[in-house]
């Protein structure tokens, strides 16, 4: 019977362990300088953010001071690292600009309208195309087209941010109020979070347990598992949330109408 009981005692530990781990709880909140933030990036341990209405881009720093920015954009949003640069979706005209090794360029890809993000996976990447209601997707040697308007599997109504991981695809499908993921030959495998009542999801990320996801109109972070199972909602000094990343255990979810940085911690 004591044997039993200990048994007992350790699963009930072990478990609770397993939700502290992956539980998110509010931390602090980054004022940022006359930004409306629209995509974030980590490159060389340092924050980005994409401001959209100021056609820049902007190195921020911890207490939200511009340390850097770069102008003449159209546009920029959910933007990426690239080879220790930055990967620019131009919304305003319909390119991806590749900022690294001191230099500027334009990727090339299919014809764009109002290319909203980029992702890159090694030697794949992944493009949402706001307008065309598609994913442009090169898997190393050729571009495959995923996607057309519409609100059945595998269609989208505006997809507006992507993320790569090693097997799949996931998408932000914005107006359809959910993630979409795809396999890297482009064919559907799934649907998350369709029943969770989302008004605008607008940004998407993963790592190999969790996949986040803002659900801008409803003010509100998604977190699920990768089976597609809830584990955590934030809504905690969240407003209009648009995009988000985990850097160094700390989750960093960017307001577009306040121009903050809401941090949450494990704990």
């Amino acid at each position: 019977m004591r044997k039993v009981l200990y048994i007992i005692i350790g699963v009930v530990l072990l478990q609770s362990c397993k939700q502290k781990s992956t539980s998110w709880t509010f931390d602090h909140e980054i004022q940022l300088e006359k930004v409306k933030p629209v995509g974030i990036a980590i490159v060389n341990d340092t924050l980005w953010v994409s401001d959209a209405e100021g056609n820049r881009i902007v190195q921020i720093g911890e207490k939200g001071y511009i340390l850097n920015e770069k102008t003449g954009f159209d546009r920029p949003m959910h933007i990426t690292d690239f080879k220790g640069g930055l990967a620019i979706p131009e919304y305003g005209k319909d390119v991806i600009t590749l900022l690294y090794n001191g230099t500027t360029e334009t990727l090339k890809s299919p014809s764009l309208d109002a290319p909203a993000a980029i992702d890159f996976y090694e030697d794949t990447y992944g493009i949402a195309d706001f307008y065309h209601h598609k994913v442009h997707f090169f898997d190393g040697t050729k571009w495959i087209s995923i996607g057309e308007k519409g609100k059945e599997n595998g269609q989208f109504h505006y997809p507006t941010d992507i993320h790569i991981s090693d097997e799949f695809l996931y998408v932000a499908d914005a107006y359809n109020h959910r993630i979409q993921i795809f396999d890297k030959e482009g064919k559907f495998v799934k649907i998350m979070a369709a029943d969770l009542e989302i008004n605008a999801a607008t940004g998407v990320w993963g790592n190999d347990e969790e996949v986040f996801l803002t659900d801008f109109e409803n003010h509100r972070v998604i977190i699920l598992n990768t089976s597609g199972e809830v584990k955590q909602i934030l809504s905690e000094e969240l407003s209009n949330p648009i995009d988000l990343i985990v850097f160094k255990n700390k989750l960093y979810v960017l307001n577009f109408k306040l121009g903050t940085i809401s941090v949450f911690k494990r704990s």
